[in-house]
């Protein structure tokens, strides 16, 4: 039996039932996407359900659709999915929210690898790395 966690939605996917955590993660927060932003991530890390987790993180976003963390989300699960072309949309997305983060900008290059864009690729995950590492805002010096 599917457990419902919208007013007005289809219920999760029932795979398997959630747990009484994931439920009260929310239960009572039905109109809060960061409750489904959770939900999202205990079914991905815990449990490796993604096309839960992927329903989990929709909800999120419809929610609250400029969040970083359902982008960023709905990416990793795609990865996990091998599903690169949603995958580098969703880093986009979030990389428009949240234009320096370094990490979003790796991961599109992650998602563009698994594309076979390979000069791609490697430009993005080249943007991602600093430049020169720092030491308290400085240029660290080589000891050779």
């Amino acid at each position: 039996m599917a457990l419902s966690l919208a007013h007005d939605g289809p219920p999760l996917a029932a795979d398997s039932p959630l747990t009484a955590m994931e439920r009260e993660l929310v239960e009572g927060h039905r109109d809060n996407g960061r409750a489904y932003f959770a939900l999202g991530e205990s079914l991905l890390k815990k449990r490796f359900r993604l096309k839960q987790a992927a329903e989990a993180a929709k909800r999120g976003l419809a929610l609250e659709p400029d969040a970083v963390a359902g982008h960023d989300l709905l990416g990793r699960i795609a990865l996990g999915r091998k599903r690169w072309k949603e995958a580098e949309v969703a880093y986009r997305r979030a990389l428009a929210l949240d234009p320096e983060n370094r990490v979003l900008m790796n991961n599109i290059g992650i998602a563009l690898r698994g594309q076979r864009r390979q000069r791609e690729a490697t430009e993005a995950i080249e943007n991602a790395a600093p430049s020169k590492p720092t030491v308290g805002g400085r240029a660290q010096q080589s000891a050779c």
